[in-house]
């Protein structure tokens, strides 16, 4: 049976490129090319190493200009992800009604599903923002469809014209530690009404029975909001703080925030115990797993589990019970 899609926002992260086999890299694969392009040795296979500090290793040990191995090391990660393809489930959910698709990844597959070979040139959709590093208010806007697809971690190329040496199009990428933890005051910025003239507090905006929705941080409080393919590491500082805060406020305001947030994960099948290897890989898994969902449960955060045989088959289950 066919869901109401009109108060309901998506959160999806990188498992949606790479639940079908398309050859688009993991978090794994990009760090471990970006250090053999750079000539630069650091261990990836460290489990408990976070990927935005794994990223500061390869910027630090990169030799030369900081600035422009910064602007290098992005424009690679950019053109990493140009083509990135759509597939089935970016069409799916494209298609399914829903308002509001925020995504940490960088690259265009949503789009593609419109607008086929899409890059975001200048001309193809509105300039939804003057920010060139941060992403409050970063989206693709499809106005005849009322379709927003919020990149919350910015994206690999922008639609201005930029006219200083400091500014390029993939700037926005968010993939370092100091970019998140600036991140961070950003958002905090926005929510007490600072980021803008005659901006109002977040606070105050959710009294009033419509507001016009400007960043993808509105949407945690004022849409049923739906998590899928993102495996929310502890790393993604700025996300957490954002539900600690929510759940403050709903604590102190319970009438005001009224909204849902649902995390769908995956159990998949057992492994083999004698594969060592992959069987302790996967008992660390699950004990983060277990922290993760300790903590969403003191948050507010509904998690629920999809038994599934691969990705593709989590998706899918996902999307038959949210649209």
């Amino acid at each position: 049976m066919k869901q109401d899609t009109r108060n309901k926002a998506f959160l999806i992260g990188n498992g949606i490129n790479r639940a079908i086999s398309n050859g688009v890299k993991s978090w794994e694969d990009l760090l471990g090319n970006l250090s053999k392009s750079f000539s630069v040795d650091i261990d990836l296979t460290n489990e408990f190493k976070p990927f935005p500090l794994s990223f500061e290793e390869i910027l630090f040990k990169t030799h030369g200009n900081f600035d422009d191995n910064l602007k290098r090391i992005k424009t690679k990660i950019a053109k990493s992800f140009q083509d990135t393809p759509n597939n089935i489930l970016h069409e799916k959910i494209m298609n399914s009604g829903v308002k509001h698709i925020l995504t940490t990844n960088y690259d265009y597959a949503f789009e593609k599903v419109l607008i086929p070979g899409f890059k975001n040139e200048i001309g193809q959709l509105p300039v939804s923002t003057r920010e060139t590093i941060n992403s409050i208010r970063r989206r693709s806007i499809f106005k005849d469809k009322s379709l927003s697809v919020w990149h919350i971690h910015g994206e690999i190329n922008d639609n201005k014209n930029f006219t200083s040496k400091d500014n390029y199009p993939s700037k926005s990428i968010m993939i370092g530690y100091e970019h998140y933890s600036e991140y961070i005051g950003e958002m905090q910025k926005y929510i007490r009404g600072e980021k803008m003239k005659e901006e109002k507090r977040l606070s105050e905006k959710l009294q009033e029975k419509e507001f016009e929705q400007t960043s993808w941080i509105d949407l945690f409080f004022t849409t049923d909001l739906v998590i899928a393919g993102l495996s929310f590491d502890f790393s993604e500082q700025h996300l957490w703080w954002l539900l600690n805060y929510r759940a403050k406020q709903k604590r102190r305001e319970r009438k005001i925030i009224k909204n849902s947030i649902k995390y769908y994960y995956a159990v998949l099948p057992e492994v083999d115990p004698n594969d060592l290897n992959e069987f302790a890989k996967r008992q660390t898994k699950r004990k983060i797993n277990k922290a993760k969902l300790d903590l969403f449960s003191s948050l507010g955060v509904e998690a629920i589990p999809i038994e599934c045989n691969n990705y593709q088959e989590y998706f899918l289950k996902t999307f038959d019970k949210e649209i």
